[in-house]
């Protein structure tokens, strides 16, 4: 045992101690990292599962410019290759959502989107 460990048990007690080390746990984002190449994400990334209330962080990366927006929490981001874009949220509503791929916007030319056939992946965010 750390003398840190034990100086903030022996001043907070065990209780209160497991108390903070669960809430500094809840605020710590799970991290997830998605890759899109050629349009799509491999077939273990198109399902993302979470419980409500936790902190989220998805990872991007893409082989071409893409947006991508998330249904439901409406979150949108550009992901440009060669660089990891950060999309961190807390999950605060229950249920199914997609994740749609809109390629053509980030250069200002027309989207691709279209509902059903850009769905990358979808989160799960299952009630606490």
């Amino acid at each position: 045992m750390t003398g840190s460990t034990f100086e903030l048990r022996r001043a907070f007690g065990c209780a209160a101690l497991t108390a903070l080390l669960a809430f500094a746990q809840a605020a710590v984002a799970t991290p997830y990292v998605v890759s899109i190449k050629d349009g799509a994400v491999p077939r273990a990334q198109r399902v993302l599962k979470a419980l409500q209330e936790s902190m989220l962080r998805i990872e991007w990366s893409a082989d071409r410019v893409t947006t991508v927006h998330l249904e439901g929490y409406d979150i949108s981001l550009t992901v440009r290759p060669g660089q990891t874009t950060v999309m961190e949220f807390e999950a605060f509503a229950s249920g199914r959502f997609a994740v749609h791929a809109h390629e053509g916007e980030a250069r200002g030319g027309p989207s691709t989107h279209a509902h059903g056939r850009s769905v990358l992946l979808r989160l799960e965010v299952h009630p606490k």
